[in-house]
Protein backbone atom coordinates (compact mmCIF):
# COMPACT_ATOMS: atom_id res chain seq x y z
CA UNK A 1 0.00 0.00 0.00
CA UNK A 2 0.89 3.41 -0.92
CA UNK A 3 0.32 6.49 1.43
CA UNK A 4 -0.25 9.69 0.13
CA UNK A 5 -0.07 13.34 2.03
CA UNK A 6 -3.50 14.89 1.10
CA UNK A 7 -4.20 18.74 1.01
CA UNK A 8 -6.73 20.12 3.62
CA UNK A 9 -6.08 23.76 2.86
CA UNK A 10 -9.92 25.01 2.51
CA UNK A 11 -11.68 21.89 4.40
CA UNK A 12 -11.94 20.12 1.40
CA UNK A 13 -9.75 17.02 0.65
CA UNK A 14 -7.04 17.39 -2.51
CA UNK A 15 -4.84 15.41 -4.17
CA UNK A 16 -3.09 17.00 -6.83
CA UNK A 17 -4.91 20.29 -6.97
CA UNK A 18 -8.59 18.01 -7.55
CA UNK A 19 -10.76 17.11 -5.17
CA UNK A 20 -10.69 13.73 -3.19
CA UNK A 21 -14.01 12.16 -1.45
CA UNK A 22 -13.63 10.23 1.82
CA UNK A 23 -15.33 6.98 2.78
CA UNK A 24 -16.29 8.72 6.26
CA UNK A 25 -15.97 11.97 7.85
CA UNK A 26 -12.92 13.14 8.77
CA UNK A 27 -12.86 15.95 11.40
CA UNK A 28 -11.76 19.27 10.54
CA UNK A 29 -9.47 19.52 13.76
CA UNK A 30 -7.37 17.00 11.73
CA UNK A 31 -4.48 18.86 10.20
CA UNK A 32 -2.45 16.00 8.03
CA UNK A 33 -4.42 13.52 6.57
CA UNK A 34 -2.89 10.56 4.65
CA UNK A 35 -4.80 8.28 2.44
CA UNK A 36 -3.56 4.53 1.44
CA UNK A 37 -4.05 3.60 -2.19
CA UNK A 38 -3.87 0.09 -3.26
CA UNK A 39 -1.73 -0.60 -6.17
CA UNK A 40 -4.18 -3.28 -7.79
CA UNK A 41 -7.03 -0.53 -7.51
CA UNK A 42 -5.13 1.90 -9.75
CA UNK A 43 -6.09 2.71 -12.94
CA UNK A 44 -4.36 4.51 -15.44
CA UNK A 45 -7.17 7.20 -17.52
CA UNK A 46 -6.53 9.88 -19.60
CA UNK A 47 -9.22 12.37 -18.73
CA UNK A 48 -10.11 13.52 -15.27
CA UNK A 49 -12.82 12.80 -13.44
CA UNK A 50 -14.46 11.69 -9.68
CA UNK A 51 -11.15 10.74 -7.17
CA UNK A 52 -8.02 11.09 -10.28
CA UNK A 53 -5.25 12.75 -10.12
CA UNK A 54 -2.01 13.63 -12.30
CA UNK A 55 0.58 11.32 -11.82
CA UNK A 56 3.79 10.18 -13.56
CA UNK A 57 4.41 6.53 -15.06
CA UNK A 58 7.97 6.11 -15.38
CA UNK A 59 8.00 2.36 -16.26
CA UNK A 60 5.26 0.21 -17.27
CA UNK A 61 4.48 -3.45 -17.97
CA UNK A 62 1.66 -5.23 -20.06
CA UNK A 63 -0.50 -8.28 -17.42
CA UNK A 64 -4.02 -8.79 -17.51
CA UNK A 65 -4.38 -5.33 -16.10
CA UNK A 66 -2.15 -2.41 -17.21
CA UNK A 67 0.47 -1.89 -14.53
CA UNK A 68 3.24 1.17 -13.89
CA UNK A 69 5.84 -0.27 -11.76
CA UNK A 70 7.52 3.27 -10.64
CA UNK A 71 5.37 6.11 -10.63
CA UNK A 72 5.35 9.70 -8.69
CA UNK A 73 1.81 10.73 -7.29
CA UNK A 74 1.34 13.73 -5.66
CA UNK A 75 2.04 13.74 -2.09
CA UNK A 76 4.07 10.83 -2.17
CA UNK A 77 8.15 11.21 -1.07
Amino acid sequence: MNFLTVDRGNGSLALGGRALSAAWDIPHSTTEVQVGVRPEYVKIVTDPGPNTFPALCGASRTTARSACSRSRWPGSS
